[in-house]
């Protein structure tokens, strides 16, 4: 690549991340979603003229509603949903779930009759892409509102779930680096029983749930952990959980051997 692509590629990095930062901002003194609305509204306004000039408005009244349908899929819904989760989460965190997407979207691209092959270079991109999402992950499983131990023991009962050697190994040796105690780490599958409070059996519950689907979380299931889980934590125990149903499924695709533990662990 010339010095002048990665002047650009540098650019767009900076100009997609940044809007996720003054999100986080406006958000504190704004509605979510008339933050939405505004962004929608901006690019209208720039890209509406650019299109009737190119005459790309002339068929618009044939396909309304596959276009509103778009609008509100791709841009009014996200948008809000986005706008609404920053109010809690951080504009760091955000982006790592954002960036998460296109990884996602290679990996189960198969199973919706896409056959594009992925190649040498292709598969070292996503590599290299999970390695930066790992990276940026830190802040997500650092301690917040949830402690360190417990969120690696949700992480571990996640790939457990989904069968990933890779992340049940390296997760449950953190959980003991961060705290757990040895019967805490040894339970993660059965935590009902475990030496685990009632709050801390609820949130695997919940992230038990999350695994099966979203729409597992139903309003009963979402009382239920809100009587232990205040906002923030449930936010972050939520993110946690689903971060770990995308990163067993990575690892155990491209065959990613266990890490050898460090001596004694």
């Amino acid at each position: 690549m010339t010095w002048r692509g990665w002047v650009v590629f540098a650019a767009l990095g900076i100009i997609w991340g940044l809007p996720y930062f003054f999100i986080k901002v406006a958000v504190q003194e704004v509605s979510p979603f008339a933050l939405a609305f505004v962004r929608v509204l901006l690019a209208a306004l720039i890209l509406m003229p650019i299109a009737w000039r190119r005459g790309a408005l002339r068929s618009l009244a044939q396909h309304k509603a596959p276009i509103v349908a778009f609008g509100l899929i791709e841009f009014a819904i996200p948008f809000s949903l986005i706008s609404l989760g920053e109010r809690w989460i951080s504009s760091s965190v955000t982006g790592i779930l954002i960036a998460m997407v296109p990884l996602s979207i290679a990996l189960i691209q198969r199973f919706f009759g896409i056959r594009e092959a992925l190649g040498g270079w292709r598969i070292a991109g996503l590599v290299v892409g999970f390695v930066g999402v790992a990276a940026l992950l830190k802040p997500l499983m650092g301690e917040g509102s949830l402690v360190g131990w417990y969120k690696e023991l949700i992480a571990t009962r996640v790939a457990s779930l989904n069968e990933c050697e890779y992340c049940i190994s390296a997760h449950r040796y953190l959980a003991g680096q961060r705290g757990a105690t040895p019967e805490q780490v040894a339970s993660y599958d059965s935590f009902e029983t475990g030496p685990f409070t009632e709050k801390e059996k609820a949130g695997f519950r919940y992230a038990s749930l999350l695994h099966v689907s979203g729409h597992a979380i139903d309003e009963a299931a979402f009382a239920a952990a809100s009587a232990h889980f205040n906002s923030d934590e449930l936010i972050e125990l939520t993110a946690v959980a689903a971060a770990f149903e995308f990163f067993p499924r990575f690892n155990s695709a491209l065959h990613i051997p266990v890490t050898p533990l460090p001596q004694g662990a």
